[in-house]
Parts: C-alpha cells; sequence; structure tokens
C-alpha cells in the first residue's frame, strides 16, 4: 500500500508527490519561493481574498523534503532575523 501524508486536513498520497516531482524537475531554475507561487497557481490554490496560499504550499513542500519524499532546489537566501550567531545577548539590566 502506498504512503498517504496528511497536510492541513488534506491527504497526500503518491499520485500528488509524484505531480510534484514531476513539477519541481520541470521548473530547475524557479526558487523555492517562485516554485510554492507557481505551483499556487496551476493548483488553484487560493485564499478567500484571492491571495496565493504560498506560505500554507511552502509548508507542504518543505514537509515533504524533510521526509525525502521529494527534493527541493537549495535555499538561496538566509533571513537576517533567523541568525543564531553573531553579536551577544545583552546583559540583564537588574
Amino acid at each position: 500500500m502506498a504512503e498517504t501524508w496528511r497536510y492541513r486536513g488534506q491527504q497526500i498520497g503518491s499520485e500528488q508527490i509524484a505531480f510534484l516531482q514531476e513539477f519541481i524537475r520541470t521548473h530547475p531554475t524557479s526558487s523555492r519561493w517562485k516554485l510554492s507561487r507557481q505551483l499556487c497557481e496551476a493548483l488553484g490554490w487560493k485564499q478567500a481574498n484571492g491571495a496565493l496560499r504560498d506560505v500554507v504550499c511552502r509548508g507542504l513542500l518543505l514537509m515533504l523534503e524533510r521526509a525525502g519524499q521529494i527534493e527541493l532546489p537549495p535555499v538561496r537566501r538566509h533571513i537576517r532575523g533567523q541568525r543564531r550567531t553573531g553579536r551577544p545577548r545583552p546583559e540583564a539590566v537588574l
């Protein structure tokens, strides 16, 4: 029996994973951000206000990549606020 994944109430089966793998393969120069937006357009994933559900889509892609089901392109840029090293924490003021 094929493995089924669950994300935000949606079941993701082997057919959907195969579609995602093919979609990623046919868009080799797209960043993760662009892939999620293109995927939302292709699948019609939109919020009630018409905005793309790209954050939800990126979450799904990340979950499947971490599970070894798909391979995403490498991260191109890092958000500055997520840096864990660098400047020291300030001392507490008493």
